[in-house]
C-alpha cells in the first residue's frame, strides 16, 4: 500500500464516500519506526501497540479493498446493511434520545467482524417494541453500551423510564403515522 505516517505525528480524517462529511478522525502522536498501533473495536479512544501491522493476518484480504481505494485515490463503495423501505420513516435520534440501545436493533456490532442486520427491521419486529417500550429502553448513558444488561435487581426500570423520558403510549406508537409518512 506504500502508506506512511508523519514520523511526527498527524490526523487521519475518515470521511463518507461522497467526501462530504467527516465520520471520524484519529490523531496520531510522534511515531516509532516498525511499531504498529491500533485501537479495539469497543469504542474506546485508546491506542495499544499492535503485535503486526493486520492484527489477525498480515495484509488481511478482506482489506484489500481498502488498500485499492487509497492506491486509486477513490472513495471506497459502501453496502447498505440495513436498508428500510422508501415508505418508511425513521429517524435514529429520536430512539436514541428515547432510550433504545444501538444494539437492540443492530446487534452487538463491535463482536462482528463483519457488519450484518440481525434483526428483520420488518413492520412486526418494530412494533413488538412500539407496543411492549419498556422492555427496550436502557438508560440513555448507556444507549452506545453493547453488552449493556438490566440491573436484576430493579425490576421496575422499563416502566420508570418510560413516564421519565416521557415516551408515548402504545396507541400513538403503533398509529401508522409514526413510521408511515
Amino acid at each position: 500500500m506504500n502508506f506512511a505516517l508523519s514520523a511526527a505525528g498527524e490526523t487521519i480524517y475518515f470521511k463518507n464516500p461522497a467526501n462530504t462529511r467527516v465520520l471520524d478522525t484519529v490523531r496520531f502522536d510522534a511515531q516509532e519506526n516498525g511499531i504498529s498501533m491500533g485501537r479495539y473495536p469497543d469504542g474506546a479512544d485508546q491506542f495499544y501497540r499492535l503485535s503486526s501491522q493486520t492484527p489477525g493476518g498480515t495484509n488481511a484480504p478482506i482489506l484489500e479493498p481498502v488498500r485499492a481505494s487509497f492506491r486509486e485515490n477513490r472513495p471506497l463503495q459502501w453496502v447498505r446493511v440495513h436498508d428500510l423501505p422508501d415508505f418508511v420513516y425513521f429517524n435514529h435520534s429520536i430512539h436514541v434520545a428515547k432510550g433504545v440501545g444501538c444494539a437492540t436493533c443492530h446487534g452487538q456490532v463491535d463482536r462482528m467482524p463483519l457488519m450484518y442486520q440481525e434483526s428483520s427491521l420488518q413492520m412486526r419486529w418494530c412494533l413488538e417494541c412500539h407496543r411492549n417500550p419498556a422492555k427496550y429502553i436502557r438508560p440513555k448513558e448507556e444507549v452506545f453500551n453493547m453488552a449493556y444488561e438490566r440491573p436484576a435487581d430493579d425490576p421496575g426500570i422499563g416502566e420508570r423510564l418510560l413516564k421519565e423520558y416521557k415516551i408515548a403510549g402504545a396507541a400513538q406508537l403503533t398509529s401508522c403515522s409514526t413510521c408511515h409518512r
